[in-house]
C-alpha cells in the first residue's frame, strides 16, 4: 500500500492487477477515501518526503513495527525498507483475520502524522460440505445440503442435469420424488472473487419394473424364433420365462435365455410342436414384480382344403404347380 506523505486523511489502494492486467507484479496506489480488494500477498508502502524521527506501522492498535524493530510475532510480516524516505512493510498470504484498518505513524519536527488504509479481504466461494450420493424409493421425500463459505457471501444454486431445473438456496426439498427425478444433481457456488466451484450428487430412485414391451412369433416347424419382454425397473429387474406354470431352464429342450439389463429374449433354435403356446414373461426386483403373457404361434401346415373351414386366423392362397388344387396356409 501506498500512503499520501504527511496526510491524516485515510488513503486506499487499487491493486495494479486493475490497472495493467498483464503485469506479475503486484503494487498498490493510493487514493484517499477508498478501500480495495487484496490477492494473497500485499505490500504496505509509506512513503515520507520530511525528515522523521520516529516512525511505526500499526493494525488498529496493534504495533507491526516501530522503526527497524519488529513488534509482531506474526512471521508473514515482514520489514521491506526503513529509510529516511520510506517504511515498507509486507504481509504474506494474506487471510480474512488481516482485515481492518492498518495505520502508518510518524513524526516529524515533533509534529504527528498518520495515513491510513482499510484492507478489506475477499475469498472465493467454496463447497465445504455437500450431501452424499442418495438412494431412495419412489414417493420418499429428499433433502440435499450444499454448504459453502466466501467473503462476500456466496449464492449457492441447486441445479439438475438432466433437464436443467434449478432451486435457490444451500438446501434442495423434494417432496415424493418420481423415477423422472432421478439423475444427477450439481450445486454451484460463486461470489464474483474467482471462479465458481460446483460438486455434484446422485440420486437413484428404485422402483418396480414396468414391462414396455413384448414381441410374439408365428415360426415354421424348423425354423428359428424368439420372444422378447422389455421392463424397466429400478434395481434392474431379473427375468424369468414360464410354460403352463412351469418355470423355463436355458439349455434345456432346445431353448437359449439371454438376459440384459433391461430385456429377456427366449430363443427357440429349432421350432417343434411341442414349443408352440403360451409364455408368460416374469420381471421382478426387490420393490414388485410384473408379468405379460406371449404366444409362439403355430402357422399351420400346407395341403389341399377338401370341404371344412380352416380354423386359423391368417390365411394366405397359395398355387402349387403340381396340382390346379387351391390350398391355404393358416
Amino acid at each position: 500500500f501506498f500512503y499520501s506523505p504527511g496526510s491524516p486523511v485515510p488513503h486506499s489502494c487499487l491493486s495494479q492487477k486493475c490497472l495493467f492486467p498483464n503485469s506479475t507484479e503486484f503494487f498498490v496506489f493510493c487514493f484517499p477515501l477508498k478501500t480495495i480488494h487484496i490477492p494473497s500477498k500485499k505490500l504496505l508502502y509509506c512513503y515520507i518526503d520530511q525528515q522523521v524521527t520516529r516512525v511505526a506501522w500499526l493494525n488498529r492498535s496493534n504495533i507491526l513495527y516501530a522503526g527497524n524493530d519488529k513488534w509482531s510475532i506474526d512471521l508473514r510480516v515482514q520489514l521491506l525498507q526503513y529509510s529516511p524516505s520510506e517504511f515498507s512493510i509486507m504481509i504474506s498470504h494474506v487471510d480474512v483475520y488481516d482485515e481492518g484498518l492498518y495505520t502508518c505513524s510518524f513524526q516529524t519536527q515533533d509534529k504527528p502524522h498518520t495515513s491510513q488504509v482499510y484492507l478489506i479481504v475477499h475469498v472465493p466461494a467454496r463447497i465445504v460440505n455437500i450431501s452424499s450420493a442418495v438412494t431412495v424409493n419412489e414417493g420418499s421425500n429428499v433433502n440435499l445440503l450444499c454448504l459453502a463459505v466466501g467473503k462476500p457471501e456466496p449464492t449457492v444454486i441447486w441445479r439438475q442435469l438432466k433437464d436443467g431445473f434449478t432451486s435457490e438456496g444451500e438446501y434442495l426439498e423434494i417432496s415424493e420424488i418420481n423415477r423422472e427425478q432421478a439423475g444427477e444433481y450439481e450445486c454451484i457456488t460463486a461470489n464474483g472473487v474467482s471462479t465458481q466451484d460446483s460438486k455434484h450428487v446422485l440420486i437413484t430412485v428404485n422402483y418396480p419394473p414396468i414391462i414396455t414391451d413384448v414381441k410374439d412369433s408365428r415360426p415354421l416347424i424348423g425354423k428359428t424364433a424368439l420372444l422378447r419382454c422389455e421392463a424397466m425397473a429400478v434395481p434392474a429387474a431379473e427375468f424369468q420365462w414360464f410354460k403352463d406354470d412351469n418355470r423355463l431352464i436355458s439349455g434345456s429342450d432346445g431353448l437359449q435365455i439371454q438376459n440384459e439389463r433391461t430385456r429377456s429374449i427366449l430363443l427357440f433354435t429349432n421350432v417343434t410342436t411341442r414349443h408352440y403356446g403360451n409364455y408368460t414373461c416374469l420381471a421382478s426386483n426387490s420393490l414388485g414384480s410384473y408379468n405379460v403373457s406371449l404366444r409362439l404361434i403355430k402357422m399351420g401346415l400346407v395341403g389341399p382344403v377338401r370341404g371344412g373351414i380352416c380354423q386359423f386366423s391368417e390365411l394366405l392362397e397359395i398355387s402349387i404347380t403340381s396340382s390346379p388344387e387351391l390350398v391355404r396356409i393358416c
